[in-house]
């Protein structure tokens, strides 16, 4: 999840001004994110963008 300004040229154009306000969850946290599923075909792979939302899961022991 970006939360910083980027360098990349086709991130700024196509992200422009999008500003994000969701809490992150600590590391190691287990989530569900929700948002678009999008193939990014310049880098061959398939991403979240944007996020809609993290919900943090728990953690099953193992058997």
């Amino acid at each position: 999840m970006r939360q910083r300004e980027t360098d990349q040229e086709e991130a700024k154009n196509t992200c422009g001004n999008f500003r994000q306000t969701i809490d992150i969850p600590p590391r190691g946290s287990h989530v569900r994110v929700v948002g678009s599923c999008v193939l990014n075909t310049k880098h061959s792979w398939i991403e979240i963008h944007p996020v809609a939302s993290f919900e943090t899961i728990e953690q099953k022991p193992p058997l």
